[in-house]
């Protein structure tokens, strides 16, 4: 089941959907393994992308004297769109281009051959000695505040967020185009599926909500290790 805060996320103001047809280009998608199904040689293969992406020079933000590295161009969009990607409509599409970028970041200049590994929390459930915490705050560190992606943790738990969000979607073509809500927390702006998702400095092109609804349509075309409910 879709944990309750993402379901008020995906489902806010849900207006009346339509099955969206998928462009039957994705015929081989990616596999996403959990992090324990990895081999010991996969983990330590994302290991070593993820540190390469964080000693690589930066290409953007010339004007940022904290931005050092192409990791730090990623922490610093995120936690400068801060208001603008949580508690607003566009969080999942948003958040999932995020994680598709850093996995072809790793590709493209780490010269990494895997996929994006993610961490399902419900197995570790039971050993959390907690209650109600959400995974963001429960790991502290860098994973609380809004340079959370500094956490190495970070991509793994929103791989896992894509995964629960894409299974839901599954249950039902009409969510594949089901996005409604608000651009703003003040709800002065009604979100469209046409809208253009901010990005700031780290990609020239401006993705749009659409292309980012199914992970198997538009630019993306993988799935993950389990998403049967």
């Amino acid at each position: 089941m879709l944990p309750l805060a993402l379901l008020g996320l995906v489902a806010a103001a849900t207006a009346t959907a339509i099955p969206a047809p998928r462009d039957n280009k994705c015929t081989s998608p990616e596999v996403r393994k959990e992090w324990r199904e990895l081999s010991s040689g996969e983990k330590a293969e994302y290991l070593r992308a993820a540190k390469c992406l964080r000693e690589l020079p930066k290409k953007k933000y010339a004007e940022v004297d904290v931005v050092k590295t192409r990791m730090d161009e990623l922490v610093w969009t995120h936690f400068s769109l801060n208001l603008d990607i949580h508690f607003v409509a566009n969080f999942l599409p948003w958040h999932r281009w995020f994680v598709k970028l850093h996995e072809d970041m790793l590709r493209n200049e780490c010269n990494f051959k895997g996929t994006q590994p993610y961490w399902d929390w419900s197995i570790d459930a039971d050993a959390l000695n907690t209650v109600n915490s959400p995974i963001h705050s429960i790991i502290f560190g860098d994973m609380g505040p809004a340079t959370s992606p500094n956490e190495p943790l970070f991509m793994l738990h929103h791989a896992n967020v894509d995964r629960a969000w894409a299974r839901w979607e599954g249950r039902n073509a009409t969510r594949l185009a089901d996005y409604a809500g608000f651009n703003d927390r003040s709800k002065a702006r009604s979100a469209s599926i046409n809208d253009e998702m901010p990005v700031m400095q780290l990609s020239d092109v401006a993705p749009v909500v659409s292309d980012y609804m199914d992970i198997q349509g538009g630019p993306l075309c993988y799935t993950y290790s389990k998403m049967t409910l």
